[in-house]
């Protein structure tokens, strides 16, 4: 997904759509996973997790969703500066790390899909 947003931003001329559709297909698949199969296991695992996980996959979705309009925008037709471009994109980060340290418990595994890394926040899964 975010390979292909890189080739399309790198393409010159009506490929880059290409490039965007190839992405935004990969796109609909994590946001499947998301919301069906990985909540389905959050869910077996009991206690809070599924609750949890809930908040957290639905703030990921929001939050994922500002990156491909950000892109249409900025790569696809060139209306936004590369500052402008950066700076929603810096912000959703942050605000999605946040959000993600405050709803995280115990039990509990944050994805900052910002930061591309999954994290045990407590060490105690």
């Amino acid at each position: 997904m975010v390979g292909s947003g890189a080739f399309g931003a790198l393409t010159v001329g009506n490929v880059k759509w290409v490039w965007w559709f190839f992405g935004m297909c990969w796109f609909l698949h994590i946001i499947f996973a998301l919301g069906k199969s990985w909540a389905e296991s959050a869910k077996v695992r009991g206690g809070d997790s599924g609750a949890v996980y809930s908040k957290l996959a639905g703030l990921t979705v929001i939050v994922w969703f500002c990156y491909p309009i950000i892109w249409v925008f900025a790569e696809g037709f060139g209306n936004f500066s590369v500052t402008f471009e950066v700076s929603p994109l810096a912000l959703s980060c942050v605000d999605e790390s946040v959000e993600c340290n405050s709803l995280s418990r115990p039990s509990a595994s944050c994805f900052c899909s910002c930061c591309f890394r999954y994290t045990d926040v407590y060490r105690n899964i």
